[in-house]
């Protein structure tokens, strides 16, 4: 067999295989900046996931817009049914600690659903939003780099929506300096009265 043959063999095996991609999705919540985008086709009638081979990293930048997704139908085309669909991401994450996650339909009259999120980082809460629009999920601690997390939720349209593609933007947030500066200075307090304590 030609080597040309057998890269290219290997090529398409790691594309099957799902690969994790060498650089991380960067992402913050500032819309003015680019932002990266990819096209999601469903694996099932109405279900979506991503990173199921290989998680997908994402990290805090500033520099960076939110992350978006728009969701296709199975041709691909315009997402047709409105009937309730899961969308599954498993996210890995790189570089700065996260507090919250955030996730925004931007496709008019689609909307998260109340029923069915499950996430396994213990005791997340989360908050919806702008008609159901956003949900904010809102960690006890901060995420610290290499966390895996998986996140699923449900998301309809009404009865009567046209053919479309749902768009989601999707963000990370990180804690603010002066948070950290205070989370330092009570971690030393702490540190200090239990030297001084052990040595009374």
């Amino acid at each position: 067999m030609r080597p040309s043959y057998l890269l290219s063999g290997l090529a398409l095996a790691l594309a099957l295989a799902g690969t994790a991609r060498a650089d991380p999705v960067l992402a913050s919540g500032d819309t003015t900046k680019p932002s990266e985008t990819i096209i999601v086709t469903p694996v099932s009638s109405n279900v979506y996931e991503i990173g199921a081979a290989a998680r997908v990293d994402v990290t805090y930048d500033p520099n960076a817009g939110p992350w978006i997704k728009t969701l296709v139908g199975v041709d691909p085309g315009p997402v047709t049914n409105p009937t309730p669909a899961q969308l599954i991401e498993n996210l890995h994450v790189v570089g700065r600690a996260w507090t919250d996650w955030h996730q925004e339909i931007t496709t008019p009259l689609w909307h998260w659903l109340v029923e069915g999120i499950n996430i396994n980082i213990p005791n997340t809460t989360w908050v919806f939003s702008n008609e159901f629009r956003t949900v904010d999920f809102i960690f006890p601690n901060p995420l610290p780099e290499s966390t895996q997390i998986t996140i699923s939720k449900w998301f309809s349209g009404p009865a009567g929506t046209g053919p479309q593609n749902v768009v989601i933007q999707q963000w990370p947030t990180v804690p603010e300096p002066g948070t950290i500066a205070l989370l330092l200075t009570g971690l030393l307090a702490a540190g200090l009265g239990y030297i001084w304590r052990r040595r009374k």
